[in-house]
């Protein structure tokens, strides 16, 4: 009798939960009830669960309605999912968010807020010289991050700048509510500098096959360290317990990244999560020097444009090398989905639309059309709709060292969730690009929702 008493009670109680996220006042309250939906954990088990129940930061328990129902207090706040999807917040590993909210004359909240209208909830902003380091601690520190900014301070610039050690003045951790400082930013090779094109350097086995334009362009361009003089740079900020995260994108920058870190690190134990961005052209022998030393490798999407444009320049016989996601997956390798600059091509900070270009191989970016048409997409390389996921949840975090604070969703870590309008796993891979963000949530606090949830 007691369990039919107990049983009309709570489907009572669910009878007169609010059936729209408008139909409720936000009010002082000291927890947070979503319910009624699809919630992919990120987490083995359990992946899928209807309802999760945060109080203040954190999330206290995941799993079906009707018994974290029993958990809530009178001053819980009620979220009616409706039968959408919630997700970890997305985490993007590598951005320039507010180097190019400086450029583009944007302040540092309305760069978050392009950051949280987009589902993101964390951020590593990948280069940061002596005064942004100082600009946004303060920042921090006055309470204004709304996101969590992992900062990574400039060694060599893209210009081959060195920077020395200055870096050292802000040892590694948590600086104020919401900030961290992870590691170092080395350009192994150049990249965009003064009127320049990024400027990848390639092995002669690689350049052999480049078209005349490609020779013209990036023939000639040189490392901006050695291998000798980066493994001694690397050696003295991995002492000190700097994450070391480097620009490479030809294959001879990415091979001589990968056996520096490889004498860096110690017994193939990667204690630092030290990373290599971009990756663009990897040779077939420079696969298991990832899996030596678990190097991680983050990523930006892949597209037919993109490959056609970069086979114009380095030539059909090397095309194959190009942008080798699925095989680096496939691998077992570590890999982290990023957006580099926010405004290029790459789908800008839109976690959904970089999901539909890793998993279709099509282009969504004017970006790059005034160049190509784009035609059939380079299927060859594109992952599945889980693997993009998970390189921009716990994957990421993971790139971030944070993985046990963010990047799933399980009792105990921080609630970062951001709620869909389609399920990605069951919509057509081609209307991936047309999902929606519906609601951000930061920390337990609701950032940002649609006027139409």
């Amino acid at each position: 009798m007691r369990r039919i008493i107990l049983l009309f009670c709570v489907l009572s109680c669910l009878a007169v939960l609010p059936t729209s996220s408008h139909a409720y006042t936000r009010r002082s309250t000291d927890s947070m009830l979503l319910y009624n939906g699809r919630i992919y954990t990120m987490e083995e088990r359990p992946q899928v669960v209807e309802a999760i129940l945060i109080r203040g930061k954190r999330i206290i328990a995941i799993g079906p309605t009707r018994r974290l129902l029993r958990l809530a207090g009178p001053r819980t706040e009620l979220i009616d999912l409706k039968g959408k999807m919630a997700f970890p917040g997305f985490i993007d590993p590598h951005t320039h968010l507010f180097n190019m909210a400086e450029a583009k004359g944007l302040t540092l909240d309305e760069a978050q807020q392009l950051a949280i209208e987009n589902g993101i909830t964390a951020v590593a902003n990948m280069f940061t010289n002596p005064p942004q380091a100082e600009q946004y601690i303060r920042y921090a520190k006055e309470g204004n991050m709304r996101i969590r900014l992992f900062l990574y301070l400039v060694q060599t610039d893209s210009c081959g700048t060195f920077w020395g050690r200055w870096y050292r003045a802000f040892p590694v951790g948590k600086y104020a509510p919401k900030l961290w400082i992870n590691g170092i930013k080395i350009f192994i090779e150049g990249s965009i500098c003064g009127q320049r094109w990024v400027r990848p350097v390639f092995s002669d086995e690689l350049l052999a096959n480049f078209t005349q334009e490609g020779l013209d362009l990036w023939g000639d361009d040189k490392l901006h360290l050695s291998l000798d003089e980066f493994v001694r740079v690397a050696k003295r900020a991995d002492r000190l317990g700097y994450q070391i995260a480097i620009h490479a994108i030809g294959d001879l920058g990415v091979e001589t990244s990968l056996r520096g870190l490889n004498q860096v690190i110690r017994r193939g134990r990667n204690k630092h999560r030290h990373m290599i961005l971009h990756n663009y052209f990897i040779r077939d022998d420079l696969f298991h020097l990832y899996e030596m030393s678990n190097i991680i490798a983050l990523i930006e999407p892949l597209s037919r444009c993109h490959t056609s444009r970069y086979g114009k320049l380095v030539g059909e016989e090397n095309k194959p090398l190009f942008k080798r996601w699925r095989e680096l997956a496939e691998r077992q390798i570590h890999i982290g989905l990023d957006s580099d600059w926010p405004n290029t091509g790459y789908g800008g900070l839109n976690p959904m639309r970089k999901l539909y270009a890793v998993v279709t191989g099509y282009n969504t970016f004017e970006f790059y059309e005034p160049y190509e048409p784009c035609a059939e997409p380079p299927v060859d390389q594109t992952i599945t709709v889980d693997q993009a996921l998970k390189m921009m949840t716990i994957e990421a975090a993971y790139a971030m060292k944070s993985e046990k604070r963010i990047g799933s969703l399980r009792r105990g870590k921080l609630a970062d969730i951001v709620v869909l309008s389609d399920d990605p796993y069951v919509i057509d891979p081609l209307d991936l690009r047309n999902i929606r963000i519906l609601m951000t949530i930061v920390g337990g606090k609701v950032e940002f929702q649609s006027p139409d949830f």
